[in-house]
């Protein structure tokens, strides 16, 4: 079963008012924290990150980086200490896109189930491009599926 958010649907998409672009790790630390310390509400939420020019896919080229979710709020989900433990983990990719393809900004789509959302963001964005966001490192989940979203994703006839 889907959820009823669509995925990337701009009528409920929210942009936080910000872009990330520090070109050292600090910095870039520093501006993250500023950009969710902020944004307590919605709760339940699906995140997108997305860089300011294009970045080539497999199949296209797309500006999301990242796909996550929250069960509370962004602000919850990113404390400093997890700020820093995900720049430090992805600072060698984040730093390559910042030089490459600009600046980061972060959508937030309200959901009242942010695991089928994500993973239906997640699907959306692999049938667009063969494969899964550049920061992203576990694909969508077959079992969160639809019975005819995994007929499509084998390629069955309907």
């Amino acid at each position: 079963m889907t959820s009823p958010l669509r995925p990337f649907d701009e009528s409920v998409r929210i942009t936080l008012d910000g872009l990330l672009q520090g070109y050292d790790r600090v910095s870039f630390e520093s501006e993250y924290l500023q950009l969710v310390r902020n944004c307590e509400s919605p709760t339940g939420i699906v995140y997108v990150w997305n860089s300011e020019r294009e970045v080539p896919r497999l199949h296209g080229k797309s500006r999301v980086l990242y796909i996550g979710k929250a069960i509370g709020s962004l602000s919850a989900r990113y404390t400093p200490t997890n700020i820093r433990a995900d720049v430090k983990t992805y600072w060698t990719r984040i730093f390559h896109i910042l030089k490459h393809f600009g600046g980061i900004s972060i959508d937030v789509y309200p959901t009242e189930d942010p695991k089928q959302s994500e993973n239906d963001f997640m699907f959306c964005y692999f049938q667009s491009h063969l494969e899964m966001p550049p920061l992203n490192n576990k694909p969508f989940s077959m079992s969160l599926l639809s019975e005819a979203e995994r007929n499509a994703f084998y390629g069955y006839a309907p």
